[in-house]
This record gives C-alpha cells, structure tokens and sequence, in this order.
C-alpha cells in the first residue's frame, strides 16, 4: 500500500486539537529517531565486515558457496500453483 503525504495530512486534520501534540510527538520521535537508527545499522554492518574480513580463506570460500546456494534456493523456487 502506497500512502502519500496528502493522505496522511488528510488524516491529521481528522485529529481532535486536544490530541495534535501527541500526534506531533510521535512524528517527531519517528523522524528524530531514523538517523540514530541508520548509524547503528552502519556500526553494525562495520562491525560484521570486519569480522568477516578476519576469517581465513577457506572459511570465506565455503560462506560464499553456502550463500549462493541459499539465495538459488531462495531466489529460484518455482510459482506456487493457485
């Protein structure tokens, strides 16, 4: 479902005064909170490529051969019948 910034201005207004500050906190902590939320991801993903960036080669191969296995098991299934 594709919500656009119309629609969700349409619904603010439907929001009694007595509740728009509530509803304004709420955007609030949802846009302050994404950049603290992408940095960890970024820690995060540093923190794993590090590690994997450690490991011997051997033990890279056989991830990566494990991995592509995985994703054609994934990726490649046949339609289900409906």
């Amino acid at each position: 479902m594709t919500i656009s910034i119309e629609t969700i201005v349409r619904e603010l207004h439907k929001v009694p005064v007595g509740r728009l500050e509530e509803a304004y906190q709420i955007i609030h902590e949802m846009a302050a909170s994404r950049p603290a939320q992408n940095e960890d991801i970024i820690r995060q993903s540093r923190a794993l490529i590090a590690e994997f960036s450690a490991w011997p080669e051997e033990e890279r191969a056989a991830f990566d051969a494990d991995l592509k296995q995985t994703r054609q098991e994934l990726f490649n299934r046949p339609e289900p019948e409906l």
